[in-house]
């Protein structure tokens, strides 16, 4: 039985940040008076701090580059394309991504900022109803409004446009412009159509698009030439409707054409 003249040394305030059975064996260990006693206890203290140290290193570091990609692959497994895109940047930068913040930023990077699908319907020269998809990947606005031209061809999908706006992305970066990344397209294919059909397409898939972009926002890539040439001769609401597109949305801007010349010459090498 314990005197009733002796009295336990109370535990420091730190000891409860311990474990409750670590805080139970420091303070009773403690509470002998004796320097031996009080030196094992300072070593106990510096080998758990040592230990929790370890433990919130792995926590803070336990999201490395390769199961960034694992985790990408099993959430679009079925854009192999964009995949392929993804992998082949990250094996370029390499050991820059060891680094956690810049980790951290290539993780947001390979999610596109908007994905956006709609139908384009138009008709064929029988007259028949026809419907396509069509895609604005808005992938990037870091440095700029979305920049990037547009793809029509039977193959094209969500994931081939992604693919093409990721790259689309730092091909804008590298030319010292205030420009992100977009890529836009249509899984119509032009092959055998008719003036007529293209121009009927066309004028379907810029209605929608033109929802979407503008000179501020997106800045669809596009030689105006030869969009007109397909879409002559227009009604007066296509007209309008194609010419504010033209004017708003940069597909000729005078006020931008010296730029968007020489970005294309750049990013196209």
């Amino acid at each position: 039985m314990r005197s009733r003249h002796m009295r336990s040394t109370p535990a420091p305030q730190f000891l409860s940040i311990l474990p409750q059975e670590r805080e139970t064996s420091v303070t009773a260990q403690f509470s002998i008076k004796s320097n031996k006693t009080i030196g094992n206890w300072r070593g106990t203290r510096k080998s758990f701090l040592t230990q929790a140290r370890q433990v919130f290193q792995k926590i803070i570091m336990a999201t490395t580059i390769s199961e960034v990609l694992e985790d990408l692959k099993r959430t679009y497994e079925h854009q192999p394309t964009f995949l392929q895109a993804v992998d082949e940047i990250a094996g370029s930068l390499g050991s820059l991504l060891d680094d956690p913040e810049n980790l951290k930023v290539f993780k947001v990077m390979i999610e596109p900022e908007r994905s956006i699908q709609f139908r384009v319907v138009w008709h064929d020269r029988n007259g028949d109803t026809v419907v396509n998809r069509g895609w604005r990947i808005q992938f990037n606005s870091a440095i700029g409004p979305y920049k990037g031209g547009l793809r029509f061809h039977p193959t094209v999908d969500e994931g081939v446009l992604k693919f093409l706006g990721f790259e689309q992305t730092f091909k804008n970066a590298l030319t010292g412009l205030p420009m992100g990344g977009g890529k836009g397209g249509s899984d119509f294919d032009p092959r055998g159509k008719t003036d007529a059909e293209v121009r009927d397409f066309c004028v379907a898939f810029m209605t929608e698009l033109s929802r979407h972009i503008g000179e501020n926002t997106d800045v669809p890539a596009g030689t105006w030439h030869l969009a007109s040439a397909c879409c002559l001769p227009l009604n007066p609401w296509e007209t309008s409707m194609l010419v504010h597109v033209r004017l708003d949305f940069c597909m000729v801007h005078t006020s931008v054409s010296k730029t968007k010349l020489l970005a294309s010459s750049r990013a196209r090498g």
